[in-house]
């Protein structure tokens, strides 16, 4: 996992998100069941279906 998420538009490849990811190292398995993870990874979520139209 990296310290930055991009999120960039299919065409003509702008960046449309920038995420912070605020987890120190080193990262252990059970980050996943954090529920800041589980946002983060939402609103990543959001911003790639916003960038696929």
């Amino acid at each position: 996992m990296s310290t930055k998420v991009l999120v960039m538009s299919a065409r003509p490849g702008q960046i449309v998100g920038s995420f912070d990811i605020p987890f120190s190292y080193p990262r252990a398995h059970s980050l996943r069941y954090e529920p800041k993870f589980a946002e983060i990874c939402g609103e990543v979520s959001l911003a790639l279906r916003g960038a696929l139209v």
